[in-house]
């Protein structure tokens, strides 16, 4: 009998043990959570909390690390988005997504340009070809108090200057470094430039 209710104050011991150690583990899970949310972007390519595409499903920014990505502003009635549209599709048909990505943020502040629901406006993206492995986020605000994370992160790196119009492009290096910044017209410098960010390795050395 002594021996049986040591074993079974040993089973309650070791159980309680294994207990401890879970907390013990969940608590420092949730302190690293806790630190990595508060801990300031230092690039594009880190996590942000509460990031969806236009179709609802979250969107985590760390499947970007390792490619080239172009962010664009989109708005549907404008009268170049077709021209922009066309641009996003030439880069996939020259580019692999395992190597460069699009990622597109509809907005609606500037000319009231985009104005639809998010069925209307993934509607008018794939009419106009816009690569299926491409990303299409949430309609955001690119300047003003109200502005999304990451295009204050984006415009940061040069020197805080607001969105001009809809379609402006930054181009982000692997590291998730903003590199380069184009106008609302759709450049060939583009795929030139992803290029190079491509075959270069990785430097603070800006294009």
């Amino acid at each position: 009998e002594e021996e049986e209710e040591e074993e079974e104050e040993e089973a309650k011991l070791s159980g309680e043990s294994v207990d401890v150690e879970k907390i013990i583990e969940e608590t420092v899970e949730e302190k690293e959570n806790e630190e990595h949310a508060t801990r300031p972007r230092a690039t594009a390519y880190d996590p942000l909390p509460n990031q969806f595409q236009l179709n609802g499903e979250p969107f985590d920014f760390a499947t970007l690390r390792g490619k080239v990505t172009l962010f664009s502003n989109v708005a549907s009635h404008w009268g170049y988005a077709s021209e922009n549209y066309k641009g996003f599709a030439s880069l996939r048909e020259k580019f692999s997504s395992n190597d460069v990505q699009i990622v597109s943020y509809p907005c609606n502040q500037f000319g009231h340009q985009e104005p639809g629901s998010p069925e209307d406006i993934m509607k008018f993206a794939k009419d106009h070809d816009y690569p299926e492995d491409a990303v299409l986020m949430q309609k955001v605000n690119v300047n003003g108090k109200n502005a999304d994370e990451n295009w204050k992160l984006l415009k940061a790196a040069f020197n805080n200057k607001d969105v001009f119009w809809n379609f402006e492009k930054f181009l982000v290096d692997k590291n998730g470094v903003p590199k380069k910044r184009y106008g609302s017209t759709w450049s060939k410098d583009i795929a030139k430039d992803i290029q190079r960010l491509l075959d270069e390795e990785p430097s603070g050395d800006d294009l």
